[in-house]
């Protein structure tokens, strides 16, 4: 709904990237924190 409103999610985007980077480096288990590890 929020892209056909053109919304901007590329943050939402990102964070899905992310989180498919954490998954394959084996942080599938920890919580937000873990994204930290990306941003660090």
């Amino acid at each position: 709904m929020a892209k056909n409103n053109l919304a901007d999610l590329s943050l939402v985007d990102q964070t899905v990237c992310d989180y498919e980077r954490l998954i394959d480096k084996g942080f599938s288990e920890e919580d937000i924190s873990a994204l930290y590890r990306l941003k660090t």
